[in-house]
C-alpha cells in the first residue's frame, strides 16, 4: 500500500478532532517521521533523532544548527522557512509548479504546499517501509535519552 500525503494530513486533523485509537496515531506519526527522515537526506541535513509532537510543541528532527551551535526542530511539513530550505536543496522539484497547482484548487493553500512539495521529494513510502526502524543519519542514538547525553554541557537549546 503507497501512502498519500494528503491523506496524512486528513488523518492528522481526524485525530485532533476525534480520538484515534493508539495503533492508527502511531502509524500516522511513522509516516511523518519517514517523510521528514527522508527529505532531510534529501536536503543534506544531519538530525539527531525525530521528536514526535507533544503540547506545545510540534513534531520534526530534532538538529543542531550549523550558524548558532543551538538545538532546532526541523519540519517543512508545518514551517515554510524549513520548506524553503528543502526547495533550495532539491532544485528538481518545481516549487513554482506546486503552489501554481494548489492555488487553483483553493482552501489552505499553504499547509496544502508543503505536504505536495514534500511528498514529491520524498516520493511513496510503502508500508513495509514504515515497519522498519530508523536511525538518525548520525548514528549516535536512537532514543531520546541517549540523544540528549550526547548533546554537549553548557551548550544552549
Amino acid at each position: 500500500m503507497i501512502f498519500n500525503l494528503s491523506a496524512v494530513a486528513r488523518a492528522r486533523k481526524k485525530m485532533e478532532m476525534t480520538a484515534l485509537s493508539y495503533s492508527e496515531r502511531k502509524r500516522i506519526e511513522l509516516l511523518e517521521q519517514k517523510r521528514l527522515e527522508l527529505a532531510a537526506k534529501a536536503a543534506g541535513i544531519t538530525y539527531l533523532m525525530y521528536m514526535p509532537r507533544s503540547f506545545p510543541h510540534p513534531s520534526g528532527l530534532l538538529y543542531r544548527s550549523e550558524r548558532n551551535a543551538r538545538t532546532s526542530v526541523w519540519n517543512p511539513l508545518q514551517n515554510d522557512d524549513d520548506l524553503f530550505r528543502l526547495a533550495l536543496a532539491v532544485p528538481n522539484v518545481n516549487l513554482h509548479e506546486i503552489i501554481t497547482r494548489e492555488c487553483r484548487a483553493g482552501g489552505d493553500v499553504a499547509r496544502r504546499v508543503r505536504e505536495a512539495f514534500v511528498q514529491a521529494v520524498t516520493g511513496p513510502i510503502r508500508e513495509e517501509d514504515l515497519a522498519r526502524p530508523s536511525a538518525p543519519v548520525q548514528g549516535e542514538s536512537t532514543t531520546g535519552d541517549e540523544a540528549i547525553e550526547n548533546l554537549e554541557p553548557g551548550r544552549p537549546t
